[in-house]
Formats: C-alpha cells, sequence, structure tokens
C-alpha cells in the first residue's frame, strides 16, 4: 500500500511532546521509537481525532506505540490495506482495531497469514496451519454506546418519581435492552405512576421487565438511610452490569430528597446476538472456524461473556472454539467447542491465547 512519508522523531522529541510532565515511559524509548514513527507513517500525523485535538500523555502515547507496532508486524500481509484503510477512518473506535491485533498475533506464530480474504462472505483472517485453512472471525461490540443510553434513561427515570413524590425513594427497574421508544415511555410511565400510590413490591411490566419502588426511606442525622437495592434479582450474577445514578431536588440546595434508580443491563443477550450473527453470515458450515470475541468495550466482558459462549456451544457445531479477549488488559481466555464439526488444529487455541496475550500494549 501507498504510504505518505513524514519525518521521523527523535525519543526525545517524542518525551517533550507526549510527556511534557515528566514521568516513565510506557515502553523503552526504541519501542516507542519505532511504534509511533509506524502509526505516523501508516495512520498519519493526526491520528486519532484525539491527538490531532491535543489528548498527550503516557495512555495516549503507549496505543498510538502499541497499535504502530502491530501496524508494522502485518502491513505486509495480503489484506492488510483494507484493514488500516479503516483504522484511519473510523478512528480509535474502529472494530478493525481488533482485525488488527489478532493479525498481529496470527503473524508472530504463522506465515501464511491473510486479513479479509476476497470472497461473498470472507471470514476476517485466514491462516495456513499444518495444511490446513483456519479460518477466523472478530468481533468487537461496542457495548459501552448501551451503558450512555442508560445512563440517560435513569436522568429521566429519577426526574419522574423525584417530581411524582415527596420523599426519597429507591427505584429499581430491569429493562431488556436495549429498550425501544415504546418500551422507554412505558418504563417512565409506570414508574410515575405506582410512585404516586404507595410503593413497594415488584411490579411486573410485560414485554420491558421489572419495577420495584421502596416505601418512603427513614432519614437520620447523616441522612437518608438508603436500603440495599437489587429487589428484583440478584446484584451479582452471570449475564448483566448494573448502573445506579442518584437524582437530587434542583434549585433547592437544602433539601434532602433524592431519588436513586437502578437498572440492569442484559449484555447477555447482546452478545448472543452478536455470535450467532456473524457464525451464520460469515463462517461455512465445514471449516474450521475460530471466534475471537474483543470484550474491551464491554463492561465486565470477561466475566459475563464466557457463559454465553458456552450456551452458543451447545447450540453449534459449525464454531470450533471462541476466544475472550480483552485488548485492555491483555487477557484472552480459550473457549473450545468439544461439538465442533472440525476440531482445529491440536495447540491452535491456545498458541493464538498467548500470542493476544503477548501482543505491545
Amino acid at each position: 500500500m501507498t504510504t505518505a512519508a513524514f519525518p521521523a522523531e527523535t525519543w526525545d522529541q517524542i518525551r517533550c511532546e507526549w510527556l511534557p510532565g515528566g514521568g516513565d515511559p510506557p515502553f523503552a524509548p526504541e519501542v516507542i521509537v519505532a511504534g509511533f514513527t509506524a502509526a505516523r507513517r501508516l495512520l498519519g500525523p493526526t491520528w486519532p481525532a484525539d491527538v490531532s485535538q491535543g489528548a498527550r500523555g503516557p495512555m495516549p502515547l503507549r496505543w498510538v506505540v502499541a497499535i504502530g507496532c502491530r501496524l508494522e508486524a502485518v502491513e505486509h500481509l495480503p489484506g492488510a490495506g483494507r484493514v488500516i484503510a479503516k483504522i484511519v477512518r473510523e478512528g480509535w473506535v474502529s472494530s478493525a482495531l481488533a482485525e488488527l491485533a489478532v493479525g498481529a498475533a496470527l503473524h508472530a506464530h504463522w506465515r501464511d497469514v491473510e486479513l479479509e480474504p476476497p470472497g461473498p462472505h470472507p471470514p476476517d483472517a485466514r491462516v495456513l496451519v499444518e495444511g490446513r485453512p483456519v479460518h477466523i472471525e472478530v468481533a468487537r461490540p461496542e457495548l459501552s454506546d448501551d451503558q450512555a443510553q442508560a445512563w440517560a434513561l435513569l436522568a429521566r427515570l429519577a426526574k419522574g418519581i423525584y417530581f411524582t413524590r415527596a420523599d426519597a425513594v429507591v427505584v429499581e427497574a430491569l429493562v431488556t435492552w436495549p429498550p425501544s421508544a415504546e418500551t422507554e415511555a412505558e418504563v417512565l410511565r409506570a414508574a410515575a405512576r405506582e410512585a404516586a400510590a404507595v410503593p413497594g413490591g415488584h411490579i411486573p411490566l410485560a414485554g420491558i421487565g421489572g419495577l420495584w419502588i421502596s416505601p418512603p426511606i427513614p432519614s437520620s442525622d447523616s441522612g437518608p438511610l438508603f436500603p440495599p437495592s437489587s429487589r428484583i434479582h440478584p446484584p451479582a450474577n452471570d449475564h448483566e452490569t448494573a448502573l445506579l445514578s442518584g437524582h437530587f431536588a434542583l434549585g433547592d440546595g437544602s433539601s434532602p430528597r433524592r431519588v436513586v434508580t437502578e437498572t440492569r443491563i442484559a449484555y447477555d443477550e447482546r452478545l448472543r446476538q452478536i455470535l450467532a450473527r456473524k457464525r451464520n453470515k460469515q463462517l461455512s458450515k465445514s471449516g474450521h472456524n475460530v471466534f475471537v470475541l474483543d470484550v474491551t468495550r464491554v463492561p465486565e466482558g470477561l466475566r459475563i461473556a464466557p457463559p454465553v459462549v458456552q450456551r452458543l456451544f451447545r447450540q453449534t457445531q459449525r464454531v470450533g472454539a471462541v476466544l475472550v479477549f480483552d485488548d485492555g488488559d491483555g487477557r484472552a481466555i480459550p473457549l473450545v467447542n468439544a461439538r465442533a464439526r472440525a476440531p482445529l488444529p491440536p495447540g491452535f487455541v491456545d498458541t493464538l491465547a498467548r500470542a493476544l496475550e503477548a501482543l505491545v500494549r
């Protein structure tokens, strides 16, 4: 692929720009120079937008260098240009960053690697192992967007309760996620309706989930005594993430009134839908197939995803293994499907998992 030429920067120049407050560099100087130079050469001097807007410090530098090192490892591979173009276009949130990580990990151990091979429904990568092609599909869900939307729902829910009651209450909403506009409106109407009555108890909402509103909360010298929440479901289980938000009286700083709202996002269902869709569209029935599920942007993804994958294995013989991978802390969990129609080459899954963990980050 054609790349623009930029003058190479020295370690002293990089340190002055990116670590102006001093501190320890995230990598050895020679690694930083190599990775930084590759990132500038292949992605441009202002990638991503945060960099062009002045984001500096150890963490932005760490990720630019890590991505540069991975780019340098894969840039010569067939199909790498398409992956790089997506990263340039989409920035930090690009799903192609997960493809890049997988490509670099594959290239560290196998020679015949191709990214985004041609075809009507190609996988994200293909590698030749012991003469057999292994197809790898990569998914990087952006469920943090759901989290941001849930916070907005919590704020609206809290305000609706606040204007209905004259005392502090706890509201817990279990919502089938993501809600539609109709679902959200029904939750808000139900919350206001029930809060106006004498609350306390589980209120089922057909097709939505459930609602619980506490009795009035007694106060002490230190303020309201908020009872434990989680009246609808246990606070920690295999598939949900809880969000909590408090809402105080507006324009009345001396008021002790407060509404506390909580909602649960069933991320496991979203992950199941993603895996099922990619399995059916991208992977052949008879091939040696692997999923890499990058949960870097899924809250508690390493906890939530493995049970979802195990349930998927009970429904399909098409997927030989799934690697659940968090690129933030570098952990990879290999899960092998004992029912797979085409078992994978011995040692392949564990080797790929260790290669993902060993990436520069």
